[in-house]
């Protein structure tokens, strides 16, 4: 089976302003990972979803310059820092690995290193 750009897309709303050609890149990179990792061919289009929105979360975190939520009149803005290892989605993706996977590296791909 093959990751449609649909499938990542999904109904979430940040990524429906993203470009089908930016979707396809991260599935790629979320291919590259599962392949890395191992991942048995039950799970590994499940595990490239999950990477793929991983990367495209990071990249509108990035995007937005690391503001979550902001405020016109009130001049208030909320700073996150994206942790790892509270990410839902790169959790779900260890969980995957862990399973069905035979690394050890569980997900650490970085693309901004």
């Amino acid at each position: 089976m093959t990751v449609s750009v649909d499938q990542v897309k999904s109904d979430i709303k940040i990524f429906q302003k993203m470009s089908d050609e930016h979707i396809q890149l991260a599935i790629g990179m979320g291919q590259s990972q599962a392949q890395s990792d191992k991942i048995d061919p039950i799970a590994f289009d499940s595990g490239v979803i999950l990477m793929a929105k991983y990367y495209l979360y990071i990249d509108w975190f990035k995007g937005n310059g690391g503001v979550t939520g902001a405020s016109a009149l009130g001049q208030s803005q909320t700073v996150a820092n994206p942790d790892a290892t509270s990410d839902g989605w790169l959790a779900l993706y260890q969980d995957i690995v862990d399973r069905y996977g035979q690394a050890t590296n569980l997900g650490s791909f970085d693309m901004y290193d």
